[in-house]
């Protein structure tokens, strides 16, 4: 297992114009996801991220015309029809789901996760999210009975416009379909090829030895593992999560998702102290319960890396598939436990 985190680290001469033009190099790594074919580059930056913007104004200017609000859900959200949801959408406390009607695949419910507009970050209600998780299972589970084509699900969230999301007001996605993304294909076929080599699972191992190494590993309970990811997929590091003992959707309890809700709020308001309030979310589940399969998580934050507000999507995610990282995961394992604690 010498090679189960692969990297290599190399480096590139400048004379910087900030220390009298003086000849330096600037050394980067590169890394390899431990299971899939996914490569980053990260170099270790000082840099600072802008400061939040007014998110209270954002709140303000999008609550007029949000569909997603009690008061304008009804006459402006679409509904499912009869043979699939009943009364045309599903509630859990005060959570409620609609169909998207944007579907990229052949389920889509939408989970509006409170009446409320906006959730802030940094006091994000964990019992919302947990009862979002919740909902966005019982809508899995019910089109997978119905359905016996469908062969991948996931939970997923764009929390606020610079992941991606068109409606301030804090919604889930949770998706049903045929085909898988190819993250999802990938990770099928890769951890079966090394169930079949190792004759072993890859979640064991990959646990057993995060554990042991002690660089990136956060915490973990009875059913999670977090860490913070060798490989990210962001220009800051994700947090990767792996439900110990659920091979599939059906594994999970709801004690599980209250936890997973309990700790990843704890997380959020981590990253607003970095001035970071914007983060994508997926949360990976199966239909089949295969022993060598494991359900897992990833949050990625979503940053702006200077004033101008540029995007952290540039040519190297968009069109070279590979991810591009401004700060060394181990150290914000590290960050991370000291907030914590």
């Amino acid at each position: 297992m010498d090679n189960f985190f692969e990297k290599s680290i190399d480096k590139m001469r400048i004379k910087n114009p900030f220390n009298q033009f003086k000849e330096e190099e600037v050394s980067f790594e590169w890394r390899k996801d431990p299971l899939i074919s996914k490569t980053a580059r990260i170099i270790d930056s000082s840099i600072i991220f802008p400061d939040v913007p007014d998110l209270e104004e954002l709140a303000i200017s999008s609550k007029k015309d949000c569909p997603f609000c009690p008061e304008q859900r009804e006459k402006l959200t679409a509904r499912f029809p009869e043979d699939l949801i009943p009364g045309g959408h599903l509630k859990y406390g005060e959570c409620y789901l609609i169909p998207n009607i944007l579907p990229f695949s052949r389920y889509v419910g939408v989970i509006i996760l409170s009446d409320e507009h906006f959730l802030h970050i940094d006091r994000f209600p964990s019992d919302v999210f947990t009862d979002g998780l919740i909902l966005s299972k019982i809508f899995i589970e019910k089109l997978i009975n119905q359905d016996g084509e469908v062969n991948y699900c996931s939970i997923n969230w764009n929390y606020l416009p610079p992941a991606g999301s068109s409606i301030v007001h804090s919604h889930l996605q949770a998706v049903v379909g045929k085909e898988p993304t190819p993250y999802q294909k990938e990770v099928f076929d890769q951890e079966k090829k090394y169930f079949i080599e190792h004759k072993n699972s890859f979640w064991e191992d990959f646990i057993k030895i995060e554990r042991k190494l002690k660089e990136r590993f956060i915490m973990e309970d009875e059913e999670l593992f977090w860490t913070v990811s060798f490989s990210p997929f962001g220009m800051f590091p994700d947090i990767f999560v792996v439900f110990k003992n659920a091979s599939s959707i059906f594994d999970i309890k709801e004690e599980i998702f209250k936890e997973f809700a309990r700790f990843a709020t704890k997380i959020m308001k981590y990253l607003f102290t970095k001035n970071i309030y914007s983060f994508n979310m997926a949360v990976y589940l199966s239909v089949n319960n295969e022993e060598s399969y494991k359900v897992h998580a990833r949050l990625t934050p979503r940053v702006s890396p200077r004033q101008v507000g540029n995007s952290d999507i540039n040519y190297f995610q968009m069109l070279h598939g590979e991810g591009m990282c401004l700060k060394m995961p181990e150290k914000i394992c590290s960050e991370i436990i000291s907030f914590i604690n």
